[in-house]
Formats: C-alpha cells, structure tokens, sequence
C-alpha cells in the first residue's frame, strides 16, 4: 500500500503509521524544508529509522506528475487550514488511485 501525508510538519504522524504498517510505504511532503528536515532528524534521534517512510520538500498543490494515481491512502492533519490553495483537495484527488481512502483532519477554533 502506498501513502502519503500532506503536510507532514515533524512526520509524527507518518512515522507512527510507518512504524504500525511495516508492509505499506509511507511519504511524508511539506512545503518548508526545515520541516522535512526536523521530521527526519527527528526519526534519527528517537531511534525511528523506517525503510517504508521518506520525507520530500514539496507544495501539496505541485505534486509530481509521475504521482497520478499512485497512493492508495493520502491523510492530511492539521494542515489543510494552513493552505493558501483551496483547489488542494483536487491535486489530492489526482494522485489517488481509484480504490482510495483519504483522511482529513479538519481543525475548528474550539479544537
């Protein structure tokens, strides 16, 4: 199974899917580079070195086009109210593949 967290931020979350998944291949893509580093200098200092994960630099809204239909699940947490792009959704829908699963985690004020 092929995943992908948009906005990854740190990568906790793909790295605990990573580490609960070990069969599945995870990517973890955010648009600031100093994230995809702490995400993967993060990894090193906890021990947490994964074969099925991988961080990339990348605009959500951007993505590569060898990327079409390529993941089964696609999540976003806590990242899609810090968009600039409301057509972010229809890039995600892109890269999925038909049998897809995408989880959105939507913050409000009272979150």
């Amino acid at each position: 199974m092929m995943c992908l967290d948009v906005g990854c931020g740190k990568g906790f979350h793909a790295a605990f899917l990573a580490q609960n998944f070990p069969k599945s291949n995870f990517t973890g893509i955010d648009v600031t580079l100093e994230a995809v580093h702490l995400a993967n200098q993060q990894r090193k200092d906890n021990g947490e070195m994964f074969d099925n994960l991988a961080f990339v630099q990348m605009d959500g809204s951007k993505m590569d086009a060898d990327w079409t239909d390529k993941f089964d699940l696609v999540t976003i947490f806590d990242a899609c109210h810090d968009q600039m792009r409301p057509d972010l959704v229809s890039y995600v829908r892109k890269i999925m593949k038909r049998a897809m699963v995408s989880l959105l985690e939507l913050m409000t004020v009272g979150s």
